[in-house]
């Protein structure tokens, strides 16, 4: 043959090759668009999956339902976000089933299973281009749901938190209006009201959605305006606090000996309930002008150092009373561990609960809740006389005014019976949920008046609380010194100090019944929390008692509320 043949039949060669090449290129980089569409579509379902989780995670929370249905806007917000979720599954599922057919069942030997890969996928890439965009809304509308849900349960409000939101749920408001005409523009008549139409339906939803997220944003802004005035009220009133804590006693400082070995299972000994007379024998004593007073310890009661401890302890007054007594009672002693110790614990989770108050006695409870571990709780409690002075008692639960972690929360207080002039009010914890970070907790009556008063439980340095109960008492400030006595001892900085305080009454008189707890603390997340407060004894007409801490508790200060009544 001569050279010219060659030449052309090389020519062919390289032409055939050429065409090959090019094939294959072509081949590659569709695939590989393909792949990154695919991939595209895998992003965008991973993001959702976080959002979705972060959801799930913040359902889960225990105050999650009272949060959402504190108020009918928050209710109807959580409707439509259930119904965002619905059609959330409905896309997702589509999207399962396509990715389903797509991976098929070829053999991965045979050179042409991205042919067919790629076959299928220019069949379906329409139907996952729209699903694509239709996961890309639902991740915005849950997204904003999110920071909804994270606003009411977590409680972060805040001016700059709330306009982030708000320009979230704006730049989403917008997206929708661009879909509504893009559809105008195809349909000609606008989003039908058909629930066949699954886009219109989502669109709809999402729609619902931001009406109530305003709305829910709207009465936020509103709450905060309201925060602003309570806390310019609140600032008010710790200068009246600091004022009224340089006239309370002066501790004496002395030594602390904590009980011998196991000092976290020792209980308080209790003073000795009031008794009548031994002239006259207890029938003939008319029991509700008595006053019997106690101290409650959880773990000589079966509480066990483990979480989720509901205990109940039945207590039986030494003289039954004529009818069911009013009562007062608090938390005076409390000793959790922390996270450091046990796996995923964390400080004081607790509360003291008295239910069923009859004429020979009560039930008491005792909880810890979360991951809470106790070594032990304790309440202090005690009757109120019907001698003639007039006592006012109530509870103050925060979880009724306060629907997010906002750090103040306030009530407004209203005796039953107006005082002649205005009372002693005193107040004091008997639950306390303070999930992590630092205990900083205080509680504190102010603005008071002769028909009420403004009761406030809050913390400071952006610090964090879930939950708290106060029980508080009022009585007649003329009996002030007289048949009553109370105050407020304070310990600083890692101290244990005993206090004194006399007897007003003559010394040869009955002593008087007495009650102690906690009305503000204040200690670091490292160490665990074991804080208490005691009236160790009445001699000489004084009263004597101790408050403060023991052991590696890093406390920064304890107060206490004790009152004593004759």
């Amino acid at each position: 043959m001569d050279p010219l043949s060659a030449t052309v039949a090389a020519t062919q060669v390289a032409e055939l090759l050429y065409k090959a090449s090019m094939l294959i290129r072509r081949f590659v980089k569709d695939a590989k668009a393909i792949d990154a569409n695919l991939k595209g579509l895998g992003n965008e379902i991973q993001s959702l999956m976080s959002i979705v989780n972060s959801i799930t995670t913040a359902f889960e929370d225990p105050t999650v339902q009272p949060s959402l249905q504190a108020a009918k806007d928050n209710a109807i917000f959580l409707n439509h976000v259930i119904a965002l979720l619905t059609d959330c599954k409905i896309s997702g599922t589509e999207v399962l089933l396509i990715l389903e057919s797509l991976s098929g069942r070829d053999d991965p030997d045979n050179f042409l299973w991205k042919s067919a890969r790629q076959i299928r996928f220019y069949r379906k890439h329409e139907s996952l281009d729209r699903l694509q965009a239709r996961l890309s809304s639902h991740k915005s509308d849950l997204q904003v749901a999110l920071g909804v849900i994270n606003m009411l349960v977590t409680g972060h409000s805040s001016d700059r938190v709330n306009n982030s939101l708000g320009s979230k749920i704006d730049q989403l408001a917008k997206n929708l209006e661009m879909q509504l005409m893009q559809r105008k523009s195809v349909n000609g008549n606008g989003v039908g009201e058909d629930d066949d139409d699954e886009d219109a339906r989502f669109i709809r939803h999402s729609k619902e959605l931001i009406d109530s997220a305003t709305k829910v944003l709207s009465r936020q802004n509103t709450l905060i305006l309201e925060d602003i005035e309570v806390i310019d009220m609140a600032r008010e009133l710790d200068i009246e606090r600091e004022e009224h804590e340089s006239e309370f006693e002066e501790v004496e400082d002395q030594g602390f000996v904590p009980p011998s070995n196991r000092s976290l299972h020792q209980t308080q000994v209790p003073l000795p309930a009031r008794t009548p007379s031994r002239k006259q024998s207890p029938k003939s004593v008319d029991t509700s002008v008595l006053s019997e007073n106690g101290c409650i310890s959880a773990s000589d009661h079966g509480m066990t150092h483990e979480m989720g401890q509901n205990t109940q302890i039945a207590v039986r007054f030494s003289t039954p009373f004529t009818n069911p007594p009013r009562m007062i009672y608090g938390l005076s002693h409390i000793d959790c561990v922390d996270g450091e110790n046990v796996v995923d614990a964390a400080g004081p989770r607790v509360a003291f609960d008295v239910v069923d108050i009859a004429a020979d006695g009560f039930q008491a409870t005792a909880r810890t809740f979360g991951n809470c571990v106790p070594w032990d709780l304790k309440m202090s409690w005690l009757t109120l006389p019907e001698n003639g002075i007039h006592f006012e008692t109530g509870t103050f639960d925060t979880s009724t005014v306060r629907n997010d972690s906002r750090s103040l929360a306030v009530t407004a207080v209203t005796f039953s019976r107006p005082f002649q002039r205005n009372p002693i009010v005193c107040c004091w914890f008997t639950e306390v949920d303070i999930p992590y970070g630092w205990r900083s907790l205080r509680t504190w009556a102010a603005r008071i008046t002769h028909d009420g008063f403004v009761l406030s439980v809050d913390t400071w340095a952006d610090r964090v609380w879930k939950n708290a109960r106060v029980n508080w008492l009022a009585y007649d400030a003329e009996e002030d010194g007289r048949r009553i006595k109370s105050s407020v001892q304070i310990v600083k900085r890692h101290e244990v100090r005993n206090f004194s305080s006399p007897w007003l009454r003559d010394p040869q008189a009955r002593d008087p019944t007495t009650f102690i707890a906690i009305t503000e603390l204040d200690c670091g997340p490292s160490r665990n929390t074991r804080i208490s407060g005691q009236i160790t004894n009445i001699t000489g007409g004084r009263l004597i008692g101790e408050i403060g801490t023991w052991d590696d508790t890093d406390m920064d200060h304890l107060h206490c509320t004790w009152i004593s009544i004759e």
